[in-house]
């Protein structure tokens, strides 16, 4: 309970503007009130805006406000007003608040005090304001709660020692065209290509290679820098189908198409190419599990959410495999080319989501790219590099790799390559705090020492200081039942239609469809031992990380949640806004439902997530099979605002030193010209992530901080 007292004699709604309806209760039944507002809804929880720090419980000085009520109740009030001289005030919700004053007014109508009974917290609404003496409704200023915590700023600036001397001028060129754009909310088209047409068109085009290309986030960095993807892989088709719907297919060797298993890839068919960039499956190294590292033997051959069997199984996944090798010799005279421990380790068979790294040294070998950029988790550092069964079978000396990362960075030297790496976190660029480790391999000059590695630096990042509420979507937007305002949270027409076929009546709120179950939230409340209201994607709080596991077992608070104003429950993000948390543009077209590919499970035993409700309804079941492959596939993505800063200092070097000329019409330097580039591109990236209602606050604030 806030202890001030508040001596304002508000009693009427509209002597003040900015009141709020309060609850007077004499202190002996704050508690049983308590309890039961919250159990009929009309107090915000922990979970709700309204009562994020608590219950606002505060002393009133009850001598301030006239009340007409008949002499029993004056005899009372003189008893009780021997032991205390205020009463208690709980705030109301809104909404709550004509239902409690009919009520009130119904007491005072009847005339008579009702005899008193025991209240108890199982007691009814009207039970306790028809028995209770002295119970008032007023409006009155808001009390603040006590209870706000100091929120420690974090400054999400990386390499701060390096930011430009000009980066206030280029920051104010980037909001003075994001002004000149509008919101840049656009409604991409198919194939749109993410041109650098807004940037300096000045610099020399490059060619890039994209493994494990999943849904495009280099694939979009890269070419907003004016790259050409000539040769994309990927195995999970609806990860392909985003890729073909958003990112430029025409210049991918052979026929425009992107190739499927890097596995069964024959490395003479990859053109050449200036960088290669890959964000290899981080699950085998990830703290999260149990770290298998290269004994990882699952195969990624797509993931089923309730979906028909057109995923391929594994079993046909290894059996595809084993026949590309025993049917190309240049196959397998590659595979065995890299004479460090891990391939040799590849000859058991293992052909599993722990040994791809293995492909993409395959590539470089054969291909020699300029540069590559690797992205995975910063677990890759801690990882073991072998098993203790298998290490006790091998002589270990001084030289021997002990985790994953040495391994790795051991096979990337001997094909060619000095190598760097850095653990960043795109706590600056996007809104959430997503650290991953970056690998920069910068090709090796034979022509000079080995021995002399180039001074490459991972670049200067700023803090942009973006939070939830600059990606999350308003409240009008969430209840607006409209066909455009579904399609602005990822929910495509096509699965509209079904869901609206099944109501048969008015379409519900966007939010009902997101918002969680109240078996999950009780199991969050009482059975989960990490989740805590604070947890959730407060305004003023960055996001956690997007992971491909979210919107899984929501009851163990793996997930995190939005608050929904009070009484609705928590819900889940929506595709877009996971786009947004990820840094992925407006104008990127989500998955489209295709109705054929989705199913309802006849497994009763399925008990495995308690939010599928397979059984229960089958259009739920599709609805929540499609958002939950969403999930999947942004989780699995990289940051396109963080990969285009990295890009152009990788840039920097590949092509500003192959250049006999390293000064433009201008007289300006190339190399800080892709430093530069590649910083304004990343810039541009997040501010098209923004929610375009809150683009211009966010442009506002930028001003303010950069450019004053």
């Amino acid at each position: 309970m806030n202890d001030e007292t508040d001596e304002s004699n508000n009693n009427s709604k509209d002597d003040k503007k900015d009141v709020e309806a309060v609850l007077l209760v004499p202190p002996p039944y704050t508690k049983s009130c308590y309890a039961i507002l919250m159990k009929h809804d009309c107090v915000g929880r922990t979970w709700h805006p309204e009562g994020r720090y608590g219950s606002r419980t505060h002393k009133v000085d009850s001598s301030h406000y006239q009340e007409n009520d008949d002499e029993d109740c004056k005899k009372e009030e003189g008893e009780e007003k021997k032991k205390y001289s205020y009463k208690v005030g709980i705030p109301l919700l809104q909404s709550k608040v004509s239902l409690i004053q009919q009520m009130l007014d119904k007491k005072k109508k009847q005339q008579q005090q009702q005899p008193k009974c025991e209240i108890t917290n199982e007691s009814s609404l009207e039970e306790f304001l028809r028995t209770t003496p002295k119970v008032q409704l007023i409006y009155k200023e808001p009390i603040i709660s006590n209870r706000i915590p100091k929120v420690e700023v974090l400054d999400g600036t990386v390499r701060s020692e390096l930011i430009p001397p000009t980066f206030d001028v280029l920051m104010k060129k980037v909001l003075e065209r994001q002004q000149k754009r509008g919101d840049g909310s656009v409604v991409a088209g198919r194939k749109r290509k993410h041109s650098s047409s807004t940037l300096s068109p000045s610099l020399p085009s490059f060619t890039f290679c994209e493994l494990f290309a999943g849904i495009g986030g280099f694939g979009i960095a890269l070419e907003r820098l004016g790259g050409e993807c000539i040769f994309a892989s990927e195995i999970y088709q609806p990860s392909i189908n985003l890729y073909q719907q958003n990112l430029d297919t025409t210049h991918l060797q052979p026929n425009q198409t992107i190739a499927g298993d890097i596995w069964t890839i024959d490395a003479h068919d990859i053109p050449s190419h200036d960088i290669l960039v890959a964000g290899f499956p981080c699950q085998p190294f990830s703290t999260l599990g149990l770290q298998p590292g290269f004994k990882d033997d699952k195969v990624i051959s797509g993931r089923g959410f309730g979906t028909t069997a057109t995923a391929t199984t594994t079993n046909e996944v290894k059996r595809r495999r084993k026949d590309a090798n025993n049917n190309s010799s240049s196959n397998v005279t590659e595979h065995d080319t890299t004479n460090d421990s891990t391939q040799n380790n590849n000859n058991t068979n293992n052909s599993g989501r722990g040994q791809l790294f293995t492909q993409i040294v395959r590539v470089l070998k054969h291909v020699q790219p300029k540069a590559f950029l690797l992205e995975n988790v910063p677990g890759l550092l801690t990882t073991p590099a072998f098993s203790s069964s298998s290490s006790s079978s091998t002589t270990t000396t001084s030289s021997t790799p002990t985790t994953a990362w040495q391994e790795i960075e051991k096979a990337l030297q001997n094909v060619g390559y000095h190598v760097y790496m850095e653990a960043i976190s795109s706590r600056g660029l996007t809104s959430q705090a997503r650290k991953r480790l970056y690998i920069v391999g910068l090709l090796q000059d034979k022509t000079r020492n080995k021995t002399s590695k180039p001074s490459f630096q991972f670049p200067f990042m700023p803090d942009l200081k973006l939070r939830a509420m600059d990606v999350l979507h308003t409240q009008n937007e969430l209840i607006d039942a409209s066909l455009s305002s579904f399609i602005s949270m990822g929910i495509p027409e096509s699965l509209l239609s079904i869901l609206q076929q099944q109501q048969q009546q008015d379409t519900k709120q966007p939010a009902s469809y997101f918002q969680i179950s109240d078996a999950q939230l009780h199991q969050l409340l009482h059975k989960s031992k990490s989740w805590k209201p604070a947890k959730l994607a407060w305004n003023d709080k960055t996001c956690d990380t997007i992971d491909s596991h979210y919107g899984i077992s929501i009851g163990k608070g793996h997930s995190q949640l939005v608050p929904s104003p009070a009484p609705y429950h928590p819900r889940k993000f929506t595709p877009r806004e996971c786009a947004r948390i990820m840094g992925f543009p407006n104008t990127y077209q989500l998955g489209d439902f295709d109705k054929t590919r989705f199913f309802v499970s006849n497994n009763t035993n399925d008990n495995n997530d308690e939010d599928n409700n397979r059984r229960d309804n089958t259009v739920d079941s599709r609805f929540n099979g499609f958002i939950k492959e969403q999930y999947y596939m942004l989780g699995n993505a990289v940051c396109p605002p963080v990969i285009a800063v990295l890009a152009g200092a990788i840039l920097e070097h590949i092509l500003s030193s192959s250049c006999n000329d390293n000064v433009d019409e201008k007289g300006q330097d190339k190399k800080e010209n892709w430093v530069k580039k590649g910083l304004e591109t990343g810039i541009q990236l997040s501010l098209d992530a923004i929610s375009p209602v809150h683009l211009d606050a966010v442009c506002q604030r930028l001003h303010s901080s950069y450019c004053q």
